[in-house]
């Protein structure tokens, strides 16, 4: 449990995100903004529940507020993934389901550890920053080599 319990990860990862949102403010097109924005949006929301509501993740259950931030995310993202002209916003939302299907693992196998549950709902966040970040960088160098392109497909991937 010392991992969840690092005192300053939270503010560690909320730094990162924030200056991600930054970048992604002064540099990115829309489907960075977005899904920047998600990220800091979501560490905000879940900061204020920590402080009015509860002071720590619930790990011996499934914990449902984060279940329910979790879904929130998702269907923020996943909107941005089938409609950008990107693909690492597919590698976001794939980090969003392994956090989703933590929950619903915890809640069908008791035998899940609490260690094991909050690594799989914390870690995807950690490779959601990267992620992000390889986006961001690979549209700014791609609008510094070929110029402008549109952030959006005209219409949504075929079914």
């Amino acid at each position: 449990m010392e991992i969840l319990a690092f005192p300053y990860r939270f503010v560690v990862q909320m730094a990162l995100f924030v200056v991600l949102a930054v970048w992604a403010w002064r540099s990115g097109g829309g489907p960075e903004r977005a899904c920047a924005f998600t990220f800091v949006a979501m560490f905000v929301v879940d900061r204020l529940y920590h402080l009015l509501v509860t002071p720590a993740m619930q790990l011996e259950t499934v914990d449902g507020w984060h279940f329910a931030l979790d879904i929130a995310v998702l269907a923020a993202i996943l909107p941005v993934a089938l409609r950008a002209n990107r693909l690492y916003p597919m590698g976001l939302a794939a980090c969003q389901l392994i956090a989703i299907n933590a929950h619903i693992a915890r809640d069908s196998f008791s035998q899940i550890t609490p260690l094991a549950y909050g690594i799989l709902v914390v870690a995807p966040s950690y490779l959601q920053l990267a992620i992000l970040a390889f986006g961001i960088g690979t549209h700014v160098a791609r609008e510094r080599q070929y110029g402008p392109y549109r952030d959006w497909r005209r219409s949504p991937v075929p079914v």
